[in-house]
């Protein structure tokens, strides 16, 4: 079983290979097919003898588990496994977001919630969704639901998930909270040109409703 996951992880990063090259339709053929090998009995985290094995989505990620265990002082022997089956219900999610099938992608990235509901990536991407749905007060718990985890989370999704957040508020014409949010992001990712944007944007609007007065 260990080795088909791996093989399927690999065939996720083929398909995330054919989503940057534009190729949708051959991406989500290959990750239907990963889907159908999803485990009854999946767990993102599993006891190997004395080690943890945790499937995360990236190397990165995996440093930053690391570290955060570490300072977390519990100190493990943690390997690595990649991620196979939350992460096509991610791109699943993606793909259909992309061609405005939005309750679909909603639908999607819940069955990856149900396989590992503490994923910030889904719950972010979820957002996203309602977000396009125009449903703000629905995505703005799922952020508040990222930025509150006690578990693990991302530098990047912390920061995607700040963002996020930012323009919920900027809906609730709370520029302040807005800025800040973006300026938490930049403490993550100080190169992060989409939030740079974001906040200019949200300056210009600051100083827009400032002109016509608020509602």
């Amino acid at each position: 079983m260990i080795d088909q996951s791996n093989a399927d992880a690999r065939q996720v990063d083929a398909a995330i290979a054919h989503i940057r090259a534009g190729r949708h339709q051959q991406a989500r053929e290959l990750l239907m097919d990963v889907v159908s090998r999803t485990p009854a009995d999946y767990r993102p985290q599993r006891e190997e003898g004395d080690s943890l094995v945790v499937e995360l989505w990236s190397v990165t990620d995996f440093l930053e588990y690391v570290t955060w265990m570490r300072e977390a002082g519990r100190e493990r022997n943690i390997l690595w496994a990649a991620n196979a089956y939350p992460r096509a219900f991610y791109y699943l999610g993606y793909l259909a977001i992309e061609t405005g099938d939005l309750l679909g992608a909603i639908t999607l990235l819940d069955r990856g919630l149900q396989l590992e509901p503490a994923s910030a990536q889904l719950a972010n991407e979820k957002a996203q969704a309602f977000l396009r749905l125009g449903a703000h007060r629905l995505a703005g718990p799922l952020y508040d639901q990222v930025l509150a985890s006690p578990g693990f989370v991302s530098s990047h999704d912390r920061a995607v998930a700040l963002r996020g957040k930012a323009f919920t508020l900027v809906e609730e014409f709370d520029f302040d909270g807005a800025e800040a949010a973006l300026r938490q992001s930049l403490d993550l990712e100080p190169d992060s040109t989409v939030a740079m944007g974001e906040l200019e944007a949200v300056q210009r609007l600051r100083r827009t409703a400032g002109k016509r007065g608020t509602p």
